[in-house]
């Protein structure tokens, strides 16, 4: 026996199976995003690293604040970036995420330190060796 579908039902299952599909494509997007950000970041802990390793002045002095610790990995990259002196939009473009998501990462930042703006962030960061 052959199942036959109204047109209204074929149209449902038509529309949940795109549905579906441009959920996988947003949650691939979501993931080379994120690869890309954890790249850039990684790159730029290198090259500190390794600036570091020359400059004893851009070692992390005793005493500071681990930012490390304090702020979750995706807010934390965005301090590194902030610190480099890339605007939250740019970050936003060159990561491909949502403006409004690096600007809940900057939030987020804000309270856990506890300062009132971008600029304290960006000076924080720079004074404890992050950029």
């Amino acid at each position: 026996m052959v199942q036959t579908y109204s047109k209204l039902e074929q149209e449902f299952w038509e529309h949940n199976q795109r549905f579906a599909e441009l959920t996988e494509l947003i949650g691939q997007e979501y993931r080379r995003s994120q690869t890309i950000l954890d790249n850039i970041v990684s790159s730029k802990e290198h090259v500190a690293k390794l600036a570091g390793a020359y400059n004893p002045l851009l070692k992390e002095q005793e005493g500071s604040p681990n930012y490390a610790k304090i702020l979750s990995k995706r807010e934390y990259q965005v301090f590194l970036l902030l610190a480099e002196g890339i605007r939250p939009k740019d970050i936003a473009e060159q990561s491909g995420l949502d403006p409004r998501t690096v600007s809940s990462y900057i939030r987020r930042i804000r309270e856990k330190l506890d300062v009132k703006g971008l600029g304290q962030i960006i000076k924080l960061a720079m004074e404890h060796g992050a950029g």
